[in-house]
């Protein structure tokens, strides 16, 4: 029922005669029981970190993570099957701020709880509720600057960054069909307070996702996702931003040893004209932060052969689209191209 993992990691690298050292910890003590379980994690990476050959979506941080869970079960053939509780509370910091305090260090954090339920047939419910804290980082705000006139007032033109973004208040409800032999969906929505970070300013969001396997045949297999997220001010509940993605998976096993797949994918996104607090407009190195949008097309192909274990070939082929108007499909620009091709044979003896 018990493990622990701990982990160190190095990393060395070398630019235009320049050499840098960055470092990775990790240790998770985790207890996995019917009816009680736990993950507690440390973890840190430093600001150099560099993975060539891996990759970390964020460097100069360190998290501290317990995790709690509660699980009941229902006696056989009633409607609630199990139920179960977590209770998260994380707190990041900075490389270099560990030795501070628990909350007065912490560049953000959360305390969370998820619930969810499997009921009678195999219907899911999941929920989310969390508070969380955010403190915006000073270096992303570097050139920043507001449209105002400082002849009238000397600072008027000065981006002031606020002080931390308290109370984030988020909830989340999603539920799951049973996996039926043809066909399975899911579905949430999710809803709260967050920080716009562009904007170093207090923003609401809601959140839609939908997702439906489709399974016609043995052989053939199709995924439709969709996600949109949108973004309002608290200040005057004017759109900062919205992001509407759906996409299609298409998996075919032609024969035993063939198959191929082919996804695509649509990214439609808008940003308004970046505004502070108070709605002065603002200016990154001089220039106004104007509005705009991009529309990508994204696809991507896969051919694969494997006849034996150990011997097999994947070919493949991506490329990504833009468009000036969204989902219009018409003047698409290719942007990019790629080409991937892995080959794979065992010698026996």
């Amino acid at each position: 029922m018990y493990f622990i993992q701990i982990q160190g990691v190095g990393s060395w690298a070398e630019h235009a005669g320049e050499e840098t050292t960055g470092a990775m910890f990790g240790v998770t003590w985790d207890r996995t029981g019917r009816s009680w379980g736990f993950n507690y994690t440390v973890a840190g990476v430093s600001p150099d970190f560099e993975a060539a050959a891996g990759f970390v979506n964020r460097t100069n941080v360190i998290t501290a993570r317990a995790s709690n869970r509660l699980t009941g079960y229902g006696e056989q053939g009633a409607l609630l099957e199990t139920a179960s509780t977590f209770m998260t509370i994380e707190r990041n910091w900075a490389w270099d701020g560990w030795g501070d305090a628990w909350d007065g260090g912490a560049i953000e954090g959360r305390e969370s709880l998820s619930p969810t339920a499997k009921l009678r047939g195999g219907w899911n419910l999941d929920g989310f509720l969390s508070r969380a804290f955010f403190a915006y980082d000073p270096a992303d705000y570097f050139g920043y600057s507001l449209a105002a006139d400082p002849m009238s007032d000397p600072t008027a033109s000065t981006f002031v960054l606020p002080d931390v973004e308290d109370n984030q208040w988020t909830g989340k409800i999603s539920f799951k069909t049973p996996t039926w032999q043809m066909v399975s969906a899911t579905a949430g929505f999710g809803f709260g307070r967050t920080p716009l970070f562009r904007e170093a300013a207090p923003g609401r969001a809601r959140e839609l996702s939908a997702t439906v396997d489709l399974r016609p045949t043995q052989a053939l297999r199709a995924t439709f996702q969709v996600t949109r997220l949108e973004l309002d001010r608290v200040r005057d509940d004017s759109r900062f931003s919205t992001e509407t993605i759906p996409r299609l998976k298409l998996e075919y096993q032609i024969t035993h040893d063939i198959f191929v797949r082919v996804i695509g994918q649509y990214t439609a996104r808008e940003l308004s004209a970046l505004e502070n607090r108070d709605g002065v407009p603002i200016l990154i190195d001089g220039e106004t932060a104007v509005a705009t949008e991009e529309n990508l097309f994204q696809t991507d192909w896969l051919f694969s052969y494997r006849p034996v274990p150990g011997t097999l070939l994947y070919l493949g082929y991506s490329a990504t689209f833009e468009e000036p108007e969204s989902f219009r499909y018409r003047h698409l620009r290719r942007q990019v191209d790629g080409f991937f091709a892995k080959i794979s044979y065992t010698i026996r003896s």
